[in-house]
């Protein structure tokens, strides 16, 4: 497992651009103008290993500290990827303060769903992959 000490930051970090192959055509789908969405999101975990062998959520609340996109939530967080004009991108990145010492998992959607359309537009699903996990979806690592 990964190690990391006391105070360290663990990253979620999402970027993708608006620009997106579909399957089935050559031409690449412009996920911006079809959902009129500057927002996607999607959601992640921290659980704690007890003493009991059982996972536990940790509670990230506001410690979450966030470089781009947005965050909200308790136990279950929503990050969110933001649309950078500039890049032409969605993007989020945020660490998460490793304040207790023990075994750990972060699990993290890959699914991303758009925040802002509404009726006349159309909706966008992303399933896409994440590095680093195991066959369940989860980073597991250690904090000493």
């Amino acid at each position: 497992l990964p190690s990391y000490k006391l105070n360290d930051l663990v990253y979620i970090n999402a970027s993708f651009s608006r620009y997106l192959p579909e399957e089935g055509y050559t031409d690449l789908l412009d996920i911006y103008n079809t959902t009129k969405s500057k927002e996607y999101s999607f959601d992640f975990l921290l659980e704690k290993k007890s003493a009991y062998e059982t996972w536990t959520p940790i509670n990230i609340g506001n410690k979450i500290v966030v470089n781009k996109g947005k965050s909200y939530g308790i136990n279950s967080n929503i990050g969110i990827c933001v649309f950078n004009p500039e890049s032409n991108k969605y993007e989020f990145r945020a660490g998460i303060p490793l304040l207790e010492t023990g075994e750990f998992r972060l699990r993290i959607s890959n699914n991303l769903y758009p925040l802002d359309t509404n009726s006349s537009n159309i909706s966008v699903h992303i399933y896409t992959t994440i590095s680093q996990v195991d066959d369940q979806g989860y980073y597991s690592f250690k904090v000493n």
